[in-house]
């Protein structure tokens, strides 16, 4: 009999060990399944990627190029925007040839055109710093265009301002100066024509005379925004009263006007008068409200409040706590009774 048991009992254990590798075999082979599919699913997403990309890159090829404009396109840039060095002469050549005739003018003679710019290129040519000091001290500021000088920075401005703003604002005075010099040059040949045409006359000086005016014009006006560039710069580092107070002011010998300083005194002054009429308006008595007949907008006292024990300071309420056990000690002295505590009933 126990023989039987035991063999039933190893039987047993066998087929558990067997139904147990078959499903260890059905999970691994459900896992393969699973990877197998995802792959599948994978290389059909790339599939139809590369299908889209080509696609795409056919329907480019398919359309039509554009005829290319007859307008010069700009010239190509590094990334960190330097030109390129290779070929400039050639491009910039062709570039100038491509433009349209109705943006260039008549040439002038080859005489004048190779003086202001170099040979073949085209570009102007940055002059000789002996050169230009030169030709500034030609010309003098005539005496009834004294606007033509640049002007100057004022003292009170220039021990406020950072030495950046001051060095920038120096840079600038030395181009409005030789636009200044440019301008006086101009004025002396256009005075010598003038004079010349009113001894011989003809239509020909008269248009000189106009093409010299034009010329001044524009460099006055060039003048002019530089002033209004260096006040620009010197007023980033002011404060904003200052910024209002020199915010039209008109352009003379000084950068920001004369009597700057008294100018200034006169703003604080009117400042203050200001802020002392705001204290006094602040420190005038409230007029007394008219008393009504009822109180009842009147709040009672504060020590009739429910807690004005928890409001009051904590020598105070042991000064009271004192008190309270001396008055009824006083009680019981005299013959006082205390009230005893009666239970209510409810019927």
């Amino acid at each position: 009999m126990g023989k039987t048991k035991r063999k039933h009992v190893s039987s047993s254990e066998d087929s558990y060990s067997e139904a147990s590798e078959e499903s260890m075999v059905t999970s691994s082979e459900n896992d393969s399944r699973e990877e197998e599919i995802y792959r599948l699913k994978q290389r059909i997403k790339r599939l139809k990627k590369r299908r889209h990309v080509g696609i795409r890159h056919k329907r480019q090829q398919k359309r039509p190029r554009h005829r290319r404009s007859s307008f010069p396109t700009p010239r190509r840039t590094s990334a960190l925007g330097h030109k390129n060095n290779v070929g400039d002469t050639d491009t910039d050549s062709s570039r100038r040839d491509n433009e349209p005739a109705n943006l260039l003018g008549e040439p002038l003679q080859k005489d004048i055109a190779c003086q202001w710019s170099k040979d073949s290129t085209g570009k102007l040519v940055g002059l000789n710093p002996k050169t230009r000091d030169t030709l500034i001290k030609k010309y003098q500021i005539p005496q009834n265009l004294t606007a033509a000088q640049p002007p100057v920075l004022n003292p009170e401005i220039k021990a406020a301002v950072a030495e950046a703003s001051i060095t920038r604002d120096q840079r600038l005075e030395k181009t409005q100066n030789q636009m200044g010099k440019a301008l006086a040059a101009l004025g002396i040949a256009q005075t010598a024509l003038l004079s010349m045409l009113k001894e011989e006359g003809g239509d020909r000086l008269r248009q000189v005379i106009e093409t010299l005016n034009d010329a001044a014009r524009l460099s006055a006006d060039i003048h002019h925004d530089q002033s209004l560039s260096r006040q620009h710069v010197i007023s980033l580092n002011l404060d904003r009263n200052v910024k209002d107070l020199i915010q039209n002011t008109t352009l003379d010998g000084w950068l920001f006007g004369e009597n700057l300083s008294e100018r200034f005194k006169a703003a604080k002054a009117i400042e203050k008068t200001g802020q002392e009429l705001r204290a006094q308006q602040k420190m005038a008595p409230k007029a007394a409200r008219p008393r009504t007949g009822s109180e009842n907008l009147k709040p009672p006292p504060r020590q009739t409040l429910g807690g004005q024990k928890y409001h009051q300071s904590a020598s105070r309420r042991r000064s009271t706590r004192r008190t309270g056990q001396a008055q009824q000690q006083s009680r019981y002295s005299q013959g006082h009774k205390p009230r005893e505590k009666t239970s209510r009933r409810y019927h």
